[in-house]
This record gives C-alpha cells, sequence and structure tokens, in this order.
C-alpha cells in the first residue's frame, strides 16, 4: 500500500506542486483482515474516489491555499498510515523527507502524469467489466500511468538526491518554490509523526543567523569603543599607587648576570661596531675591569629607533653608542615609557650648524624667504637635534637622516646645504675636514644645544650602574696611561665583590680619555679651573609626559603626603655653631636644603635639620635606615656609591653644588646623596639642583621663575616643582651671594661658577 505524500508550501506563491514518491492510485486489491472475524477478505472492487481532494480558499492576500487530502476505500482501522474514517484527513505520515525546488521541467512532468493518471482513471470507469477488477484497457493506462510517474520519480530522485536532508533550504529566486515533501510508505521503518507546516525559523534560518551575526558585530564594536573612550576619561594624571606586576626577567643583579655569561653586551650603531672606534672602546674598557681583559664583549647593533628599547628588553647590558643624556630619559624615556641610569658624560658638546657659509647664516638667523628661500637642513631623525629643529623650522626645510653617515653624505653629494651635527661628528670625516680646510663649507657661530654623551643603563640596577660610572670616571680622571703588562687578567670566573674590582684595568688595558678620543675629545673645557665645572644637565621635555611606574612606597609622593621633609647636614669636624644660621659651604647646604623642600612643598621652605660631622659615617648610616631623607655637606666619595654592610647601603649623588680645595691636587665635590632604591625621587633632587644651574646660564631670577620650566613628568601634583625652588632661593649665583657674600669676584670662585664655553643661546621658536 502506498500514498500520495501530503506537502507544505511556502505562503505567498501562487505555484504550488507536490512533489510525490509514487503517484500510483490507491488500489485496495490486496487482501485485508477483518478485525471482527479476523478472516482475510478481498477489497472489493469499487471505483475509487480521488487521491487528492483539492479544497481551494482564497486568504486575504487573494490566493488560492491548497489543503492537500487523502483517504481510504476500507472503513477499518490501518495502524501504520493514514485516516480513521473514509474520507477523513490522514494525520500521520512517515518522517522521510525529500527537499527540493519546483522547476519548470518538473512542473510539465507532473502536468503529464496528472493528465495520463486521469485518463487511466476515466477508462477505469466506463470500461470495468467486473465490479473491482479493472478492464484490460484500465490495466494499460494504470501501467502506463505508472510508468510515466516511476520515469518521473527517477527524474526528481535523481535531482533533488543532493538536497535531501533535514535542514529546509532558502531559495531566493521567486520562480522557484521550496517545499517540503514527505514520503509515505505503509510500513514506516522510523518514527511516525503528526505532519505539520515548515515554520518561519526553519525557512529563513540563515538569514536569521546572518542578522545575528551581524548585530553580535555591531555589539561587540560599541562595547569595545565604550570601553576605550571610558578608560581614556578616567586615567589620571597622577602617578599610580598600584604594584607592578612581577618580573618575568632573571632578577639576580646584571653584574651577576654578566659574569655568569662571561662578557658585556653593548648596545653599538653597525658602523662603529665595524670600524671598532671610539664608544667600543669605552665597552672594551668596561669588560677589562669585570674580566681582566678588553676582549670578554659583544657588540650589538642598535639604531636611534630601537636603543633604547632594547636596553629595556635586557638584550644589551648598555647602551655604548653617542647617546645624550637628558632629564626626561633619566625619568621617563618617551619611546619606552621607563627612565634610565647615565655615567658621566665622557664628551661635552652640543649642536651646530656646518655647511655652505650663505645657507649656515641663513639657518643661524632662522630665515627662510630671499636668498635663503632654498635652505634645506639635513639631520638625524630620532634625536634630541631633530626635536629642536622642529621647534625652529617648517617640516618642509628638514631632511631627516637614518643615520649620521648619510646625513653628511647628503651636504657633500648637494641634497643639503646644511647640517645640523656636532663638531665630534663631524671632525671625524675626513671630506668635510677638507671642506672646512678650502673654505666650501663653515661651522656656526654657536651652539644651539646642549648635548652631554654618557653610558646609559637600566636604572633598576643601581649597582651596575654605579660600576660602570666609576669606570668611566676612571678613564677620564686617572693620570696613568695604556700599560699592557699591568692590565691584569682575572683567572676566576665567579662573580666577585664590586669592591675587589680592579679599576686602573680599564686605562692599563685600553687607555686613559686622551689615548681613546685623542684631539676630538672636547671633556677639558667643563673641568679646568679656569672655565667652570657648573653645567646643567638639558631637561628634554620634562612638561609632556607623566610617570606611570611610582608606588605609595616611593619618596616623593610619601614626603608630599607626610609634609614633612628630613634633611641631614653633614658639618666641619670642628663647627660648633648654629647650621641655619651659618656662612660659606654648611650655608649652601642648608639652602639646597630649603629649595628641596620648596620644590617639594609648593613653595614652603619649611625643614627639619639634623647635623652630623663630615668625617662620622653615621650620617650615611642614618640616610640608609629613612632617619633622614636627604643628605647634603657630604663629599662624593666613590666607596659610598656601593654597599659597604648590611646597615650602609650605598648611596645616590646629585649633579655636584659646590667645589672645595682647588688649591690642591685633590679637589673636593659636594653633592646631595639619595638612597639608591629610589631612582625617581634621586631623580627628582637632581632637577632641583640643576634648576638652580639652568636659572644661571638663562638669567632667570626668583622674580623671573615663571620662565622655568614646568616637570610633570614627576607627577602632575609637583609641575611647578622648578618655579616653586627658583621663586625661594633664586638661581646659582643669589645662592652663592647669599652665603659668601656678594663681593665675591667670579673669576675667584674657581669651578663655582657656570661654564661658559659650553654656553648655548636659546633658540627661538619657530613662529606658524
Amino acid at each position: 500500500r502506498k500514498c500520495l505524500c501530503s506537502s507544505y508550501f511556502v505562503p505567498d506563491q501562487k505555484d504550488i506542486i507536490s512533489i510525490v514518491s509514487s503517484q500510483r492510485r490507491i488500489m485496495m486489491s490486496t487482501s485485508i483482515s477483518d478485525p471482527e472475524s479476523g478472516q482475510a477478505t478481498a477489497a472489493p472492487a469499487a471505483d475509487p474516489p480521488d487521491e487528492i481532494n483539492e479544497e481551494r480558499e482564497s486568504d486575504s492576500d487573494g490566493h488560492e491555499n491548497i489543503r492537500s487530502q487523502w483517504r481510504k476505500e476500507r472503513s477499518e482501522r490501518t495502524e501504520s498510515v493514514g485516516a480513521m474514517q473514509v474520507d477523513e484527513p490522514a494525520p500521520q505520515l512517515n518522517r522521510l523527507f525529500y527537499r527540493g525546488r519546483s522547476t519548470p521541467r518538473e512542473r510539465i512532468m507532473l502536468a503529464r502524469a496528472l493528465s495520463m493518471r486521469r485518463q487511466a482513471a476515466a477508462m477505469d470507469g466506463s470500461d470495468g467489466s467486473q465490479e473491482g477488477v479493472p478492464s484490460d484497457q484500465a490495466r494499460q493506462a494504470t501501467s502506463n500511468t505508472q510508468s510515466g510517474e516511476e520515469q518521473l520519480h527517477e527524474t526528481v530522485e535523481r535531482e533533488n538526491d543532493s538536497a535531501r536532508s533535514g535542514v529546509l533550504r532558502r531559495i531566493s529566486r521567486m520562480s522557484e518554490i521550496l517545499i517540503t515533501a514527505m514520503l509515505v510508505e505503509d510500513s514506516p521503518e522510523g518514527e511516525v509523526v503528526a505532519a505539520e507546516p515548515v515554520r518561519l525559523s526553519e525557512r529563513k534560518w540563515a538569514s536569521l543567523a546572518s542578522v545575528m551575526c551581524i548585530l553580535l558585530v555591531v555589539l561587540t564594536v560599541s562595547l569595545s569603543v565604550t570601553l576605550i573612550l571610558k578608560s581614556e576619561k578616567t586615567t589620571s594624571l597622577e602617578p599610580s599607587f598600584e604594584p607592578s606586576p612581577p618580573p618575568s626577567f632573571d632578577q639576580s643583579p646584571t653584574l651577576e648576570i654578566i659574569q655568569a655569561r662571561g662578557k658585556v653586551t653593548c648596545g653599538e650603531s653597525s658602523i662603529l661596531i665595524k670600524e671598532e672606534e671610539i664608544n667600543l672602546d669605552l665597552c672594551r674598557a668596561i669588560a677589562a675591569v669585570l674580566f681582566g681583559s678588553p676582549d670578554n664583549y659583544k657588540g650589538i647593533a642598535v639604531d636611534t629607533t630601537n636603543r633604547f628599547q632594547t636596553l629595556k628588553e635586557r638584550k644589551i647590558d648598555l647602551l655604548a653608542r653617542p647617546c645624550t643624556h637628558t632629564v626626561e630619559r633619566e625619568v621617563n624615556e618617551k619611546y619606552t615609557g621607563v627612565g634610565f641610569s647615565f655615567s658621566t658624560p665622557y664628551e661635552y658638546g652640543g649642536l651646530i650648524y656646518f655647511g655652505k657659509p650663505d645657507f649656515v647664516a641663513c639657518a643661524e638667523q632662522q630665515k627662510r624667504y630671499s636668498e635663503c628661500a632654498y635652505l634645506q637642513i639635513c639631520t638625524k631623525r630620532s634625536t634630541t637635534w631633530s626635536d629642536l629643529l622642529e621647534k625652529m623650522f617648517p617640516s618642509d626645510y628638514l631632511l631627516q637622516t637614518p643615520s649620521i653617515e648619510d646625513m653628511d653624505n647628503m651636504l657633500l653629494n648637494g641634497t643639503c646645504n646644511v647640517i645640523a651635527s656636532m663638531k665630534f661628528f663631524i671632525n671625524q670625516k675626513e671630506p668635510l675636514i677638507e671642506g672646512e680646510r678650502n673654505g666650501t663649507f663653515v661651522f656656526g657661530k654657536s651652539l644651539l644645544s646642549k648635548e652631554p654623551f654618557a653610558i646609559a643603563t637600566r636604572n633598576d640596577d643601581r649597582e651596575f650602574s654605579d660600576v660602570v660610572n666609576r669606570i668611566i670616571e676612571t678613564i677620564l680622571y686617572e693620570q696613568g696611561q695604556k700599560e699592557p703588562m699591568l692590565c691584569q687578567n682575572q683567572s676566576d670566573p665567579t662573580p666577585r665583590d664590586v669592591l675587589d674590582l680592579n679599576w686602573t684595568n680599564s686605562v692599563h688595558c685600553v687607555g686613559n680619555y686622551t689615548e681613546i678620543f685623542g684631539d676630538i675629545g672636547t671633556l677639558n673645557p667643563l673641568n679646568e679651573n679656569a672655565s667652570g665645572s657648573l653645567y646643567a644637565t638639558p631637561f628634554g621635555n620634562l612638561g609632556d609626559s607623566t610617570i606611570n611606574n611610582a608606588s605609595s612606597k616611593d619618596m616623593l609622593p610619601r614626603i608630599r603626603k607626610n609634609e614633612s621633609f628630613s634633611c641631614g647636614v653633614a658639618v666641619p669636624d670642628n663647627f660648633n655653631g648654629n647650621i641655619t644660621g651659618s656662612d660659606r659651604l654648611v650655608c649652601m647646604s642648608v639652602e639646597y636644603c630649603r629649595t628641596l623642600a620648596a620644590a617639594l612643598h609648593n613653595g614652603d621652605p619649611e625643614t627639619t635639620f639634623l647635623s652630623f660631622p663630615e668625617a662620622d659615617s653615621n650620617s650615611f648610616i642614618a640616610l640608609a635606615n629613612k632617619t633622614i631623607d636627604v643628605l647634603v655637606g657630604g663629599r662624593i666619595e666613590p666607596r659610598y656609591n656601593f654597599k659597604q654592610s648590611p646597615s650602609l647601603d650605598g648611596v645616590h649623588f646629585s649633579t655636584p653644588y659646590y667645589y672645595g680645595n682647588e688649591s690642591t691636587d685633590e679637589v673636593s665635590v659636594y653633592a646631595i646623596a639619595t638612597r639608591e632604591d629610589d631612582a625617581l625621587f634621586s631623580s627628582f633632587v637632581n632637577t632641583v639642583v640643576l634648576a638652580t644651574i639652568y636659572a644661571q646660564e638663562n638669567g632667570i631670577n626668583s622674580t623671573d621663575m615663571l620662565e622655568m620650566p614646568l616637570v610633570s613628568s614627576f607627577g602632575s601634583d609637583v609641575s611647578w616643582a622648578l618655579r616653586d625652588a627658583v621663586a625661594y632661593s633664586g638661581n646659582y649665583d643669589a645662592i652663592y651671594a647669599e652665603c659668601f657674600g656678594r663681593n665675591v669676584d667670579r673669576a675667584s670662585r674657581g669651578r663655582n661658577r657656570v661654564n661658559e664655553i659650553l654656553a648655548v643661546e636659546q633658540p627661538k621658536a619657530c613662529s606658524k
């Protein structure tokens, strides 16, 4: 017993067809068991009604709905398929699915099959010779109908075989009709369920899924943008007091790591590594002290764009290539967001113009019209040089090069008519020197900037930074010369105490300052008695950024919060007076304490003083155990840079504020001492000392304090620190006159005056 299948159609479609598994008529000619007698009886040969009773109704859109029904000839109950009574719709259908689309070809074939079926039904009704027994002609028609329908069935099966699945396919073409066809068999093996129309969600699942995905993407993007904007709005310019995440690197002291590795790694310019020039000798000198051999080093190429990041990531131990020391880089280097330590400068210079005479004059006058309209200045990018020139000239007058060598070559080939560089580098290029000799090129008349070159190290290990600084100072000030026979090779590779290092190996193995730098060195103008030794390290852009690594344990926020400041003052052993009413060196020390207090507390100089005999190490012990916040009046002694005992940690010394005993070979240098475990506070103290020298260099006094730069790099709440300091104390000469008298001749002050040879005239900013 095989039956027509029932189909459910997409609404609003005019063309409706039924895909059938077989178009055979329902012929109940087989034996059916009588439920009352239990005997099999033959099915009567009555004219069967139409298998499909199509009842057409018009819906609200004017379209016709078709409700397909089928009925049985006998009233016996059949459990497997069908209805309970004759003419009753069949609610039970086997759950087998044919999913497909009607096409014009299928419609034609179905129409032909339907026509043949009707012809067979008519012949069967008129020519049947016996009730319930079809005539030969009817059988032939039925056979033809079955043959055509089977052919149709095979065609439909073949064309729609790939589309059989339990998922309804979405068809966008209006000429095609989406249907669900259910095959009905008299002995279903699967689950028998009630037939029901295909729901909208099943028909449109792909469209709905696409819409949901788009909505989720839009929601995600909107939420991300909202969170970013909210984060930017809530970001504070104040130092963050949250603890930093634990480091993922080896936390052993840098010195131990280097000695275990057997080499010190130095960041260098690729050109200097290749030619083994000056700065590589500094790296060799450090290796000589650490290992007893100048060959235990490795040069790693870095450039101006990645040098500090490479150092921060511990891929190198130090930067030996020329690197300008600025307070900004000491506190918060702009490309890495962290601060670095710098050694005593081994080279003092400044930016200067060099090139064709007429255009050098144009550059110095900052003139860009008439005969100066074709001015082109070359300089090295990502440096303090380029930062300065960008403030002085529009960008179309500047050409920034990746290296000094490229800059020099562009001057020689005529691409530029002026370069902005340092004599230190210009004097190393023979074609440039020859051009100066024959008058093709000339130097400018004044320096544009201050460029103190120093070795840079990470500031999270001040002991190693102090080791490097001590080696550089040995090269600068040691009276000895290179003596290979005295170069002591250390046979023991295990880490040694820093106090056991042989500092003179730097000179004996590599050479002193003159032997390394030769005639191009320009250090002497700063260190000779006749020129003055006060020199303010350039600040950089201290007002452009704010630190993000401060914690509540740091000295700077703690002192400001507690509103108290304790200053230890080292006094001569025979001093018996009152330190707050004294003069000369003690007065200088007290005044610098008060100046520092004014910078910390919004102009308030109130300070708590504790005095210590100069020769007594108790002053440094008091600093180590936090009895005092800073120590003034003590001489700089290299041994105090390193930890002496469990109760005497290493200290950090600021820029010197006084030079004594200049008539002897042993010049005494006095500075402010701070604990080494707080690099930020040490930098702040050093910056306040530099502020008094900077004010002197630029002619700023207490009434002009608004000309001092802002320093929000230490936190927005102390951005006026240098203004408050100068408002209280004035410039360096004002402090000196207060303590030594106003009638002291400047020339007789020796080193205690600003170095005029390296003085810089502040350039005018470009007016746009």
